[in-house]
């Protein structure tokens, strides 16, 4: 054997025997997959290789005789077990108690769902993924080590990024399905965490989805290792995860993982201006996750711009003033939507997607000063507002419009933390104390030591002693 040779690579062992008729390496490639040679007498090994190693094209259906036989090879894994894997349709999957779904047979069907020879060769790739992980360690490897062997095979074998910033923030759904994710070797925080889980069922490694705001990372269920799918698997202690509105951690189900997916594909959908299918995502993910706050919100302000007032209405009465149990305060955007504060145009102000471009932080901050004219208790206006002036470096100016909100409402820690902060800035001593305060109050009656605010006291404390 080559000494640049992988002894526990299947893809290169294949390959080498392919390229040069060693018998040696086809047996420890078989060794690999658990299998001998008497059982692969009709498979192309061509297609392991190509599976595993194919980037940047969608994946075709192979022929049913060759998933007969990856069928087969994968069928010592765990996933197997499951009631979800024989379901046939997504209304199946629906019906099922949480410890019976597959996730990638879930996700598959949710996009594929009367293409079953398109989702077994997704799943014959996962499969084989997983083989190459066990190849590395047994389904009795601690858990540290099955997470070391599938960082390897994704993030160095595989080499599966996140995708340029110019990419995935105006497709962010390419990069979160499942089959984009396998087909590209690119995912965002929740394509990649759904590839994860999927090999994670297969190989018996238990894990967790937690969604800090705007994101999604793995950890094992003792908390004592975070897979950061962003950062090619590492760890990164939770308290980092943490934030001056975020208290504590949102734990997702596999069935909400469904669910995230098309939210993300609404968010694309809503940007593009297709508003009417944005709406069609957002009733699929709530099929999945029919409690979630944050998809009835999104819900009802995309039914708000397409003219269905009634319900997009009807949806924000339901979670208006709600505070979920990880965050600090409610969204205001709701409550000023129901109270007249603001009329529909400042839903579109609040989204229109800013890129890093100054010309689109002009533009959206152009629109805000107008709609502001009119509405000068837009509460999420102001604080938008304020955002754009400190893209732009223009302290003082976001100033002004935090002290609009502060005026408004004086109950939001994040915008009495940036006014403390700003003030801080520009040595108005006695107005930070008063905002950093008040922040303090707000966090300590909810419970929360905000570790933004100890570094803030620190430094002002240094500068102005109380």
């Amino acid at each position: 054997m080559p000494i640049d040779l992988d002894p526990k690579s299947i893809p290169q062992q294949l390959a080498y025997y392919e390229l040069y008729g060693d018998v040696e390496a086809l047996k420890r490639a078989c060794e690999l997959l658990g299998t001998d040679l008497r059982q692969l007498p009709t498979l192309d090994l061509n297609c392991i290789v190509n599976l595993l190693a194919k980037q940047g094209r969608e994946e075709e259906p192979l022929p049913l005789e060759q998933l007969e036989v990856l069928k087969e090879l994968g069928s010592p894994l765990l996933h197997r077990s499951l009631a979800g894997h024989a379901c046939t349709t997504e209304a199946q999957v629906l019906a099922l108690p949480e410890n019976e779904i597959d996730l990638s047979r879930a996700l598959l069907l949710s996009q594929f769902e009367g293409q079953m020879e398109k989702i077994l060769t997704y799943e014959a790739l996962l499969d084989l993924m997983a083989l190459q992980v066990l190849a590395r360690t047994s389904f009795n490897s601690s858990p540290e080590e099955k997470i070391r062997a599938i960082n390897q095979l994704l993030f160095y074998e595989m080499h599966l990024r996140f995708p340029p910033h110019s990419l995935w923030t105006d497709e962010v759904d390419l990069y979160t399905f499942l089959p984009a994710v396998l087909d590209s070797r690119r995912g965002v925080c929740l394509g990649v965490s759904a590839l994860y889980l999927s090999l994670a069922q297969r190989i018996g490694l238990e894990l967790e989805a937690v969604t800090p705001p705007g994101h999604i990372y793995l950890r094992t269920p003792d908390e004592k290792i975070n897979i950061e799918t962003t950062a090619r698997g590492i760890h990164i202690p939770s308290k980092q995860y943490l934030s001056l509105h975020t208290k504590a951690l949102q734990r997702r189900s596999i069935r909400e993982i469904t669910g995230l997916t098309f939210v993300n594909q609404a968010s694309s959908l809503w940007q593009a201006g297709e508003i009417k299918a944005a709406i069609a995502a957002y009733e699929h993910a709530l099929l999945y996750q029919p409690n979630d706050p944050l998809t009835k919100e999104f819900l009802g302000y995309t039914c708000l711009i397409d003219g269905q007032i009634e319900r997009g209405r009807a949806l924000l009465q339901e979670i208006a003033g709600y505070c979920p149990e990880y965050a600090l305060s409610p969204g205001t955007l709701p409550i000023d939507l129901l109270a007249n504060k603001v009329g529909t145009e400042g839903i579109e102000a609040i989204f229109l997607h800013v890129d890093e471009k100054r010309d689109s932080i002009l533009k959206k901050q152009s629109t805000l000063r107008t709609i502001l004219k009119e509405y000068p208790a837009f509460r999420s206006g102001w604080l938008q507002l304020a955002t754009t002036y400190l893209q732009l470096g223009r302290g003082g100016e976001a100033i002004d419009a935090l002290n609009h909100y502060h005026a408004l409402d004086a109950s939001d820690p994040v915008v009495e933390y940036y006014l403390a902060t700003l003030c801080l800035e520009r040595h108005h001593y006695p107005a930070a104390w008063q905002h950093l305060e008040q922040a303090e109050k707000l966090t300590t009656e909810a419970g929360y030591a905000a570790e933004p605010l100890k570094q803030l006291r620190r430094q002002l404390r240094s500068l102005s002693p109380r």
